[in-house]
C-alpha cells in the first residue's frame, strides 16, 4: 500500500512542479525515508528552481554525505553556508559549518 505522504508529495509536484517548496518537502521525506538519492534529485530540483533557498542547499548537501559522496557534500555545505549568510539565515550557517566540519574530521 502506498505511503499517503508520499501520495500527496507526488500530486503536489504533479500540480506544482515549478514550486521549489514542494520539491524540498519531498527531499525531507525521501530523507526521512532513507531514499538519499531521490532525495539528491529533489533537493537538486529545488535549488536548480531558487538558487538562494539555503534550507534545501543544506538538504542536498545532507543527501551527498549520506551517499557517501564527500567532495560533492562539501561543495554543498560551502554553497549553503554562504547562501545562508547571505540572506541572514544562521540557522542554516551554523549548520552546514558545523557539518561541514563534521565531514572534514573524517
Amino acid at each position: 500500500m502506498p505511503n499517503p505522504r508520499e501520495e500527496l508529495i507526488r500530486e503536489a509536484l504533479a500540480a506544482e512542479p515549478d514550486d521549489p517548496l514542494v520539491h524540498f518537502v519531498a527531499g525531507t521525506f525521501y530523507a526521512e525515508e532513507g531514499r538519499h538519492e531521490e532525495a539528491l534529485e529533489a533537493f537538486s530540483s529545488a535549488v536548480r528552481l531558487n538558487p538562494d533557498y539555503s534550507a534545501a542547499r543544506l538538504g542536498l548537501a545532507r543527501a551527498y554525505a549520506a551517499l557517501g559522496e564527500d567532495d560533492a557534500a562539501r561543495e554543498a555545505y560551502r554553497a549553503a553556508s554562504e547562501v545562508a549568510r547571505a540572506k541572514g539565515d544562521l540557522k542554516v550557517r551554523n549548520e552546514a559549518d558545523a557539518e561541514l566540519d563534521a565531514l572534514d574530521e573524517f
